[in-house]
């Protein structure tokens, strides 16, 4: 790319489109005047293929045009910081999922190279996850074969199948997944997994075995037999928790320098590498170091059978649920405080396609990090392009940096771990809960327990089934409300002081309150008695799931104005959707309601539901349904006139 000055201005436009007039010579320039830079595209075949980047993919359309030199050297210093924090980070994840440090490490490259091209979140560090780790280690140790390379065959094969979930989802847009866990449910699983974690890592800090069992067990177990425990890792763990607490305190009192408040476990990398080096304390009993690390980068063809389909299919659909929940839920807190939007479908294709292509790399499943990502907005990254150079960084490790990490002590990597997901248990969220809604508190703490008792993966099951139960709970009834006519407005709206609400009483009746300015009242002929007719306002689809409680709706009105409804008019002017059986019930219950000898009517059907309803011959019974509201109130009130008067010629005929 070619670089040479120009006059700079106070006001600087945003990067052009290349255009051909843009400069003297007939060459197509891009040109920022605020940093002083110019690209010459035509004589450069490397800046070419660069201005092609914008049009190949959408995702970096959407920020090159205000790329400048400045955003560039904001995005460098972001990058090169994290890739020096993800060093240790990444190892401390591999030891998570219980496999070679030099894994951790792939993850922390491949993946955010892809992500930069499909991504729609710009602040969003990719890589490993806590809780998918774990989730990982659980899936992986769950068989008795312990050879590195059969392990790690199906954890390939795991990455492979969530992008393939992952990519399947987002092409089926099905992006609003993420709702599937509530918050209260998801926020107790997490800090379950937290606990987890970190009694998984106390074996490793106190150098100790401890065998197999839930995480209970093991807590007991470690507790109990403490003076086990050796005394170099100890050591070992008690100054790192020192260390890293004091960046903590530092974070807490608001340190102005965001940079040096997460060098703390690079620091103790470093300085645990070159004392134990040193003084040659690897010899000494309990304390395990990491030895030696493979330099490079390396490709393996998944292993992929249909044994390991069958087996290892449901532990990848629960990584893809948790993971893309949590990557979701930060990317959206990300874009809404720098302005711009992100696409749920289109996270979905970016995660897929960077697990698919990680996957051959041999990469652990990689989503948005709920901890790196605040990290790297708040070292001022601009773009994905500060993913990059954190890459970049992670590679040169690879390749050069190795040797040096020969003696790191494994525990100072597990203290690190412990300390980071600590922060993870929401205590503030349990005490909210507390205060404002106890239900939901009973199923955080009831997905909390259950991860800690049955396991994680029961724990992850159960969270599931009781989502989707409350889903159905609450999907049950449609949202219904009746109008009221507004005078000097001269039209139909909701009646906001007395509104018709369902309450789930304690016989599980549904009782309806309205006032008498929520119904239209008019006057019978044949007994010149006042008669009431009803207006409802549905605001929600009406399908197989929700459309009995509609009837059950119609029911509790008949029951409180008994015999003085003669009428009820849907206004579906929100009707999102409606299916066939919601048709066929509407059918019942127009039948069952003339047989009373209450009208109902429709109005301002959009033009979907009005087709269906003609091709399905419901318009037959209720005439028209893209009507005004008045006019199905005159329609109701002409059909008690005529029959009124089939009524008295019936009895003159008698």
């Amino acid at each position: 790319v070619l670089f040479r000055s120009m006059p700079t201005t106070e006001t600087s436009p945003l990067l052009e489109e290349p255009n051909d007039d843009n400069s003297p010579d007939g060459n197509t320039v891009w040109a920022d005047d605020t940093t002083n830079l110019i690209v010459n595209v035509d004589n450069n075949p490397f800046a070419k293929k660069v201005a092609i980047l914008p049009r190949k993919f959408p995702e970096i359309r959407n920020w090159w045009r205000s790329y400048t030199g400045r955003t560039l050297l904001s995005d460098f210093v972001a990058g090169i910081t994290l890739g020096a924090i993800l060093i240790p980070q990444s190892m401390a994840y591999s030891s998570m999922a219980d496999v070679p440090p030099e894994y951790g490490l792939y993850t922390c490259f491949f993946p955010i190279i892809i992500y930069a091209f499909f991504g729609t979140c710009r602040q969003l560090a990719v890589g490993p996850l806590a809780v998918v780790c774990i989730l990982l280690n659980l899936s992986v140790s769950a068989y008795d074969d312990q050879d590195i390379n059969v392990k790690m065959g199906r954890v390939v094969c795991i990455t492979l199948m969530v992008g393939v979930i992952t990519l399947l989802l987002g092409l089926l847009k099905i992006g609003f997944i993420e709702n599937v866990l509530s918050h209260p449910l998801l926020s107790g699983f997490v800090s379950a997994v937290a606990v987890v974690i970190i009694i998984e890592q106390l074996e490793v800090a106190l150098g100790m075995e401890v065998p197999k069992g839930k995480a209970f067990y093991k807590m007991w177990y470690l507790l109990s037999h403490l003076n086990h425990a050796h005394a170099v890792p100890a050591i070992y763990m008690a100054v790192t928790l020192v260390v890293l607490l004091f960046f903590i305190c530092l974070r807490v009192f608001k340190w102005p320098n965001a940079v040096v408040l997460h060098l703390g476990p690079l620091l103790v990398v470093l300085v645990g590498t070159i004392v134990t080096g040193t003084l040659r304390l690897d010899k000494q009993e309990g304390l395990k170091i990491l030895g030696d690390i493979p330099k490079g980068l390396t490709f393996r063809v998944p292993p992929l059978t249909y044994d390991y389909i069958i087996d290892l299919m449901p532990d990848a659909a629960m990584i893809c649920l948790v993971g893309f929940s949590e990557a979701l839920a930060v990317a959206k807190t990300l874009s809404s405080q720098h302005g711009y939007d992100i696409s749920p479908d289109t996270e979905l294709l970016s995660f897929g396609i960077m697990n698919l292509f990680s996957a051959w790399f041999q990469c652990l499943p990689s989503f948005g990090a709920l901890s790196r990502s605040p990290l790297l907005n708040q070292l001022n990254a601009q773009t994905q392009v500060a993913g990059f150079f954190s890459g970049i960084v992670v590679m040169l490790a690879l390749l050069f940096l190795m040797p040096v990490f020969y003696y790191l002590p494994r525990v100072c990597i597990a203290t690190t771990v412990m300390v980071s997901v600590a922060g993870v248990i929401d205590f503030k969220q349990a005490i909210f809960l507390w205060r404002c809604h106890r239900l939901d508190l009973c199923l955080f703490l009831t997905a909390f327990f259950s991860a800690l008792t049955l396991g994680v993966s029961v724990g992850l099951l159960l969270c599931v089934v009781i989502s989707l139960i409350l889903v159905l709970k609450y999907s049950v009834s449609p949202s219904c409300g009746v109008q009221k006519w507004v005078s000097h407005e001269n039209l139909w709206m909701s009646n906001t002081d007395h509104d018709m609400f369902l309450q789930h009483s304690k016989d599980r009746r549904d009782e309806i309150t309205m006032s008498e300015s929520s119904v239209c009242h008019c006057v019978e002929p044949d007994c010149n008695k006042e008669v009431h007719i009803v207006v409802l306002k549905l605001q929600s689809a009406l399908y197989y799931a929700n459309v009995q409680g509609f009837k059950r709706i119609l029911s509790s009105l008949k029951q409180l104005h008994s015999t003085s409804l003669r009428g009820v008019v849907v206004d579906g002017s929100k009707i999102t959707m409606m299916d066939s059986t919601a048709v066929k019930v509407l059918e019942q219950i127009v039948e069952e309601l003339a047989g009373s000898r209450i009208y109902m009517r429709f109005s301002h059907c959009t033009r979907t539901t009005d087709l269906l309803f003609e091709r399905s011959g419901f318009a037959k019974s209720i005439g028209t349904s893209s009507q005004s509201t008045n006019s199905a109130i005159r329609q109701i009130r002409d059909a008690l006139i005529e029959n009124n008067a089939s009524k008295q010629a019936t009895l003159k005929s008698d």
